[in-house]
């Protein structure tokens, strides 16, 4: 666990909280990089501004980047000063999961955030020209923002594809698009529930679209698994892979759960 101390100037891009923030990690001008099977618990950005950010993962100017069982929890923005009067934009206190800045063909399979919380909260956030992106098999819960909150979040010309996901609980938006085309944001599969804000906005919806409980085993103890009756089990894109999931019982072909446990030896069948 780490806590960020006194804030300084910021940083480059917007997942970096300059002085006063804490980062899991992060990647500048990398490229063809594979991150596998890691989670971070616990960053709390420190007091002050600018700064007091926690950023998950902050990723600026990569290409053809892979992220693959991957994870951020307890992620929490430091106490601010507050904004100077007229600020266009202000990041103090923020808390972010992953934010990508300027890179191209990212994909993050098996990604899992949740329990974030701080002025400003964005569970991934695809900005500034990041195109090509893939999210598959995502888990995002649980993003309280005192200002705003947003699970996924795309903008500045930036393209992002959402499939077989969960993306639930917040007190603010679902998934929200602020570029100039829907199709900058596209989603099926995928499992939108519980926000209090827009489900979804400018976002470009496709087939079996859900807006249900996905019945985890127990959010509140960090334990992301599916129920055996829950509605996201066998619910996830005919085409993708399921091979190391329980096979039905009847013997047909297989559909993977939606969410991070989707595809995987922990996925379910409904039909035993």
């Amino acid at each position: 666990e780490l806590t960020g101390g006194a804030a300084g100037p910021p940083a480059r891009g917007h997942g970096s909280p300059g002085g006063g923030g804490s980062v899991g990690w992060q990647m500048l001008g990398s490229a063809d990089v594979l991150a596998l099977d890691n989670h971070t618990e616990g960053l709390v950005g420190g007091a002050g501004r600018p700064g007091g950010g926690a950023v998950g993962a902050s990723v600026v100017d990569a290409q053809r980047l892979g992220m693959e069982g991957v994870g951020w929890g307890r992620l929490a923005g430091g106490a601010a000063a507050g904004c100077s009067e007229g600020q266009d934009a202000c990041h103090e206190g923020f808390a972010y999961g992953v934010s990508l800045v300027s890179s191209t063909s990212v994909r993050a399979t098996r990604l899992l955030v949740h329990d974030l919380s701080g002025r400003q909260v964005l569970g991934a956030w695809w900005s500034e020209g990041s195109l090509l992106g893939d999210l598959r098999n995502a888990t995002l819960y649980g993003l309280l923002g005192d200002e705003s909150a947003v699970a996924v979040l795309v903008h500045e010309e930036a393209s992002l594809t959402v499939l077989d996901s969960i993306v639930v609980n917040s007190n603010g938006d679902g998934l929200a698009n602020a570029g100039p085309v829907a199709s900058n944001l596209s989603v099926s599969y995928s499992d939108v529930w519980g926000h209090d804000g827009l489900r979804v906005h400018n976002v470009e919806e496709g087939e079996e679209m859900l807006n249900v409980n996905p019945r985890f085993l127990s959010a509140g103890t960090g334990d992301f698994r599916l129920r055996r009756a829950s509605p996201v089990v066998d619910a996830g894109h005919p085409d993708s892979p399921c091979d190391a999931e329980a096979v039905p019982g009847d013997g047909g072909p297989c559909r993977p759960d939606l969410g991070f446990f989707g595809g995987t030896a922990q996925g379910l069948s409904r039909v035993r």
